[in-house]
């Protein structure tokens, strides 16, 4: 007989399996800022744009992904039948 509290490893595995393969609004956000820098950082070194320029944009498109995750898009309450009471 299971009980609600009997977890086996099938019902671990899937759950990361889904997390690592499926990444969330807010990893993508993430990354994007990361991103952004890093291209510039790169613009920089491999083209004759100034460093301060290079990360003038990158610091506009990570600007433009938080306040696109912040304010257009902001975190709450999941959508009706998305989440652990569904």
């Amino acid at each position: 007989m299971r009980n609600d509290c009997d977890i086996d490893a099938s019902d671990v595995d899937d759950g990361i399996a889904r997390r690592l393969t499926f990444p969330s609004r807010h990893d993508v956000v993430l990354a994007t800022i990361a991103v952004s820098f890093l291209v510039g950082v790169v613009a920089a070194a491999v083209t004759p744009v100034p460093l301060h320029a290079a990360l003038g944009g990158g610091s506009a498109v990570s600007g433009l992904a938080l306040a696109e995750a912040l304010f257009r898009n902001p975190p709450g309450r999941p959508p009706r039948g998305v989440g652990p009471s569904s």
